[in-house]
């Protein structure tokens, strides 16, 4: 039986060679699958220990003042570890930190055979919220009851291992040879417990009856659940009041409970909508609980009529709330029961076969795609749907798994002899009550009608977002990476392409062109799409009109703006129909080697569909660049182009969109649905729905519209400053000084607040200035300052890192505007750099501006005061989140309070104490009041 030593260290900092120490050793022994032996020590370091550290550890230089140091130590952390199987929560750092301080000590270094259970967690269990120790910690319900100590951290890691080799051991005998075959290029050494499970489970039953098997490999099986035909057992009255009131069903089911008022009216409203057939537009200010609110009319109408109802979200946040929390507390409170399934495009859904073709290759795949294939087995093993939104995948592994997706399958799985989980998913939906689906799904449906199935009903929730979604889907994207990743992967030069497999094949002699001829047909098309993105740059960078600086600092031009085209622009669009035209030849070529294929080797179901694949994409791009560059009397969509500014001379994005999506809206949708209705936080402007109507192209007596207050107390909750004595910005030499200004409030206002503040901007060049500027003033005050576009991570991670740091400061922009849920005392004060006000350079806003020329209609306030006062509404929104929540809000735009318009904003939110005072007496005010 192999033995294990888990390690775990605490150092100075993470860099041996500029003086780091180790100050903490942890090792754990596991003998027999049993814990058997512990040690910990601290060392004196040769250097201070950081406030950082000893806030992290809770280890001070006293504490180490009369502690041993590492070569006193040495050979009895050697003897400890020696003749076991190293084990690290992040073996890199704790193997290789002690390496590099034995080589200090002139000791030969660790050769042992390691396993590393942060790779070992991501593999085995792909559905965990984090792989931190605390996060796998707390998933694991294990005592950690000191993190950031080493003995406490190791004695976790051992707990973890041992919970990962049991799960280990009990995997199915295929899953177990694919894993032996993936773990040599893994960091973990699995052979010795893989080999031993695999022969342990070769010839064992218990696993027959839980996994299905295609193609060699396990997997759980995939069943469709049958709807059941229900009765409502009472109207709709008696559910609703059943369901809210104080003593109802929810108030049994949820500890805190509180009745609102709000509730009855958003379900009362969906339910007449759909009695009545009728487009609703339903405002629901925070706090309300709108999303249950909505589902209890929604199930009730579909139990009814015996047909779905679709709820649409613009977020995958959303979705799984309504499927992990919403649904299954309804499954339990409403008086029927019912099915609800989420629907994704085909490119969220694993295909089993793609992937079964591809672990039969020997592929020499990088670590990453190597991960994410062990991962991907273990998954099918446990998933019911196949839905990749469930795990977390390596950042290269999304596009491993745009390969193996249901996107890439060209064949009915019917014909593999199996069910995929798209399939199951398609099926599924027509045995559903509620379909769950995304914005950008239900615009595809609008464009071809087999995406979902028939349904009548829908609710829009995350509604303000519809809008450009619906436009976005109706366009297209280009870039040249994509094209040229496309381009690549028909290269014969790498083992993974379908073209090195086909021109190394018994029957290559048959093909149409020699593989020579199809490596230079290939650089060709490289070569003249480098030329043509290159040519599209240059086009740019030298056009003296219609071009602006981006918020994400791109540089923009749009296209199309006149019927009669430039001498430039004539030679940018024989440009692109030449580089259509060459891809073409591609594409024929490919048909070519595919009727060989199809004629010599029928049976080879993966090199098929890879050509099939490879063709679809590419015709995808040559009818995308056509229309890019084919003028439009009508200017029905928005073009332009996006260029890096100081980044490669080919890094050009081509958009595209609709102008106006109300003709579109009317033919697709509202005419063919019975009732749709939206909803959202912000859809209104004082109290108006003139503006989203408008948008839509509805009329106001064709639709019910329902603004609903939050039940919360902004006025006690909220105070709203504005100071009078900021630097306006008239100009770009304006800016300078308003950043100044706006660094040092948000200094000012951080020692109220303790930190704990999010600041947003209009652009990401005001926020960059600012954070630069207050790096140099934050670091000596102790604020961690996080930026989006600059810190890195994800927008969730960036978040995260704000919630974990106390005394924080996080900067972001666009994305940061909205859907941002940070309750209690970790959000206390946000600031609006710049009322949101979308600039008039943008293409989108001058093809909006030349329609309200066109029919008379004011661009300023019929469009670009309505969405900056959205969009404020949603920056106002992050601050309260519940009834407890207190905070500051912080104006830096003085025009709030003194422009014309400035009731459209302040009339659009909750009414909240405003102050309207210099910067001196509102932070006095501020520090009283907080």
């Amino acid at each position: 039986m192999e033995s294990y030593a888990v390690i775990d260290l605490e150092a100075t900092g993470h860099d041996v060679e500029a003086g780091d120490s180790i100050i903490d050793v942890g090792i754990v022994i596991i003998e027999n699958d049993e814990i058997t032996t512990t040690y910990s020590t601290l060392l004196k370091p040769n250097v201070d220990i950081p406030p950082f550290i000893e806030q992290l550890t809770g280890i001070s230089n006293k504490d180490v003042q009369c502690a041993p140091n590492f070569h006193e130590k040495v050979d009895e952390i050697m003897d400890m570890v020696s003749d076991h199987t190293i084990i690290a929560h992040n073996v890199p750092f704790d193997v290789g930190f002690l390496n590099d301080t034995l080589l200090l000590e002139k000791r030969p270094i660790l050769t042992n055979n390691v396993i590393d259970t942060v790779e070992l967690s991501r593999i085995l269990y792909p559905k965990a919220a984090g792989y931190k120790l605390n996060e796998l910690a707390h998933f694991f319900n294990l005592h950690h009851d000191e993190p950031h100590r080493a003995l406490s951290d190791a004695y976790v890691t051992a707990e973890l291992f041992l919970i990962c080799k049991e799960k280990l051991h009990a995997l199915p005998y295929e899953t177990l040879r694919h894993m032996l075959h993936l773990e040599k290029q893994l960091e973990s050494d699995l052979h010795t417990i893989l080999f031993s499970s695999l022969k342990e489970n070769q010839f064992s039953i218990k696993n027959h009856d839980t996994y299905v098997s295609h193609r060699g490999m396990s997997y759980k099986p995939i069943h469709i659940e049958k709807k059941q035909q229900q009765k409502l057992p009472a109207s709709f009255g008696e559910i609703v009041e059943s369901t809210f009131s104080s003593a109802g069903i929810l108030a049994e089911q949820l500890e805190e409970y509180e009745y609102r008022e709000g509730q009855f009216q958003i379900a009362n409203t969906v339910f007449h909508s759909f009695a009545e057939e009728k487009h609703a537009f339903i405002e629901a200010g925070t706090g309300i609980g709108k999303t249950i609110a909505y589902l209890v009319p929604a199930l009730y109408q579909a139990i009814l009529t015996t047909k779905p109802v679709v709820i649409s979200t613009y977020t995958t946040q959303l979705q799984t709330q309504l499927l992990d929390e919403h649904i299954p507390l309804l499954q339990k409170a409403f008086p029927a029961s019912f099915q609800a399934t989420v629907m994704k495009g085909k490119q969220h859904y694993l295909s089993i076969e793609r992937f079964a073709q591809d672990l039969e290759y020997m592929n020499h795949d990088n670590y990453d795609i190597t991960l994410t294939k062990a991962i991907l087995l273990i998954w099918i093993t446990e998933t019911n749907t196949g839905d990749i939104d469930e795990i977390q995948l390596p950042t290269s592994g999304y596009a491993y798994f745009r390969k193996v997706s249901a996107y890439a399958e060209s064949k009915q799985n019917e014909e593999f002899g199996y069910m995929s989980y798209y399939q199951k998913a398609n099926e599924q939906v027509k045995h559903s009550d509620i379909i769950v689906t995304n914005h950008a799904l239900l615009s595809t449906h609008m464009k071809n009608d087999h995406v979902l199935p028939s349904y009548e009903y829908v609710i829009i929730d995350e509604a303000h977002h519809f809008e450009r979604v619906v436009a976005k889907q109706f366009g297209t994207v280009l870039n040249y990476v994509s094209i040229q990743h496309l381009l690549t992967q028909l290269e014969c030069t790498s083992f993974n392409t379908w073209t090195y497999r086909l021109f190394k094949h018994k029957y290559a002699h048959l093909l149409p062109i020699n593989e020579q001829s199809w490596e230079y047909t290939i650089e060709e098309a490289q070569y003249e799409v480098d030329m043509f993105f290159r040519s599209l740059f240059s086009f740019v960078r030298h056009q003296k009109g219609n071009k602006r600086l981006s918020d994400t600092g791109r540089l923009e031009y749009v296209l199309g703006q006149t019927t009669q085209l430039s001498t430039s622009e004539k030679n940018i669009q024989e440009f692109a129909l030449r580089t259509s035209g060459i891809l073409m030849d591609v594409i024929r070529k490919m048909k070519g080697l595919l009727d060989v294929v199809r004629i010599n080797d029928r049976e080879n179901e993966k090199l098929t569909n890879d050509i099939n694949q490879s063709i679809m994409e590419l015709e995808h791009v040559c009818e995308d660049l056509t229309f890019f560059f084919t003028v439009q009397e009508d200017h029905s969509h928005i073009k332009w182009l996006e260029i890096e500014m100081y980044g490669a001379k080919n890094a050009v994005h081509l958009y595209c969109e609709k102008a106006q999506i109300a003709d579109d809206l009317h033919n697709t949708f509202f005419s063919q649905k019975k009732s749709v209705v939206f909803t959202s936080a912000t859809l209104s402007m004082r109290n108006s729905f003139d503006y989203i109507l408008h948008t839509y192209g509805l009329q106001k007596n064709d639709v019910y519209t329902s603004a609903i207050p939050s039940p919360f107390n902004y006025k006690e909750q909220v105070q709203m400053y504005v100071p009078k004595d900021f630097p306006a910005v008239h100009k770009e030499a304006d800016k300078a000084a308003f950043i100044e200004a706006t660094v040092e409030a948000i200094l000012s206002l951080a020692t109220v607040t303790n930190g704990r503040m999010l600041v947003l901007f209009t652009s990401y060049e005001m926020l960059r200035n600012a954070y630069h500027l207050l790096k140099e003033f934050s670091d000596s005050n102790g604020y961690t300052v996080i930026a989006q576009g600059v810190s890195s991570g994800s927008r969730a991670r960036l978040i995260k890192n704000f919630q974990a740091n106390e005394r924080s400061i996080l900067l972001g922009t666009s994305s940061f505007w909205e859907g941002i849920d940070i309750p209690g005392n970790d959000l206390s004060c946000i600031v609006i750099a710049r009322l949101p006000f979308q600039s008039p350079q943008t293409p989108v806003y001058q093809a909006i501006e030349n329609q309200c020329k066109q029919t008379g209609e004011n661009p300023f306030y019929d469009y670009a005061l309505p969405h900056a006062v959205l969009r404020f509404k949603q920056g106002f929104g992050r601050l309260i989140r519940n009834e407890t929540d207190r905070g500051i809000i912080f104006i830096c735009d003085e025009r709030i309070m003194t422009a014309s318009y400035r009731s459209y904003f302040t009339e659009s939110i909750p009414e909240v104490s405003f102050i309207h005072d210099s910067m001196t007496n509102i932070i006095n005010h501020a520090d009283h009041w907080f």
